[in-house]
């Protein structure tokens, strides 16, 4: 299962979190642990692979791609409307 992981996601290989304990990921209520988590997440060369990934598989729980589960919530909203929105520009642009 490892090996399939890592063959379906090439970028995980350069994550910055590799190594780092997942459990430092679900910082629960800690405001502390929720920065260093999203400390390390800011530095990671592949961090939008990360949160497209987690956004794509609606994760809800834990610091992934540098956002908590409600900011990537908010994020995917953000996206679904920019899309909407680009949808709606191109098909008045086909008029």
């Amino acid at each position: 299962m490892n090996e399939l992981r890592r063959r379906d996601l090439p970028w995980r290989d350069y994550a910055n979190c590799i190594g780092v304990d997942p459990e430092a990921f679900f910082p629960g209520s800690s405001p502390n642990l929720e920065k260093a988590a999203k400390k390390i997440c800011s530095q990671c060369a592949v961090i939008d692979y990360c949160l497209n990934d987690a956004i794509k598989r609606g994760d809800s729980h834990g610091i992934l791609g540098g956002l908590t589960g409600r900011e990537r919530k908010r994020e995917a909203k953000r996206r679904e409307n920019q899309a909407e929105s680009q949808a709606r520009r191109n098909s008045y642009d086909q008029l």
